[in-house]
């Protein structure tokens, strides 16, 4: 209904604030869901209202924390309207849970949006929120396992990993239940490709391959 509402007063070209206010009150009622979140806050932003867009992200996040897509919306709003704290849950964000074919720019995207985070706390004598910075990035980075699979000449190995929540892991079904992802599908004979790669931030218990 408030999306409806909000198009509505889009086209009859009505003040920007008061779309925003329409699209703020789906989450304002309780009916919410994640979805609806990444709906409100992608339209928001494409009014040019960032900071409702973050309220909105921050909010879908804490529906599903482990979701990458908030925090990969937010880095940008975060780097044109954003508050170093925008920036630091951001990127720190999708260091933990972005693990798509293009985890390695959206990482080195979080990075450079930590490092002017950085830049812009010690300009400011910010020791706080810089403690804060550091702490929470290099949370960030950790993973808890790493598995990687070499070899040399023209055959091909496919890793497959079970993790202890019983999903199982493999280029086909890359994401297992237990927060791993299969990174790379290796094969021969290219030297630089003949590897394949696991990865997971967080992991409990022992992990099979």
């Amino acid at each position: 209904m408030y999306e409806v509402l909000a198009v509505t007063m889009e086209l009859a070209n009505r003040p920007p604030e008061e779309v925003e206010r329409v699209v703020l009150s789906t989450a304002d009622f309780g009916n919410a869901t994640y979805e609806s979140m990444i709906y409100s806050g992608a339209y928001l932003s494409n009014l040019g209202r960032d900071r409702a867009a973050l309220r909105m992200y921050r909010q879908a996040a804490q529906m599903s924390p482990d979701r990458p897509e908030p925090y990969s919306l937010s880095m940008k709003l975060a780097a044109r309207d954003g508050t170093p704290d925008d920036a630091i849950w951001a990127a720190c964000g999708v260091l933990r849970n972005a693990w798509g074919t293009d985890y390695k720019q959206q990482h080195e995207r979080a990075e450079d949006l930590l490092k002017e985070a950085e830049k812009t706390l010690r300009k400011a004598n910010d020791e706080e929120q810089l403690a804060k910075l550091q702490s929470l990035a290099e949370e960030a980075r950790q993973r808890d396992l790493i598995v990687r699979v070499e070899w040399s000449g023209t055959g091909d190995i496919d890793l497959t990993v079970e993790d202890p929540a019983g999903g199982i892991a493999t280029y086909e079904t890359r994401e297992s239940m237990g927060g791993g992802t299969i990174l790379n599908d290796g094969y021969g004979s290219i030297p630089n490709n003949c590897f394949e790669d696991y990865v997971c931030p967080r992991v409990l218990g022992r992990i099979r391959h």
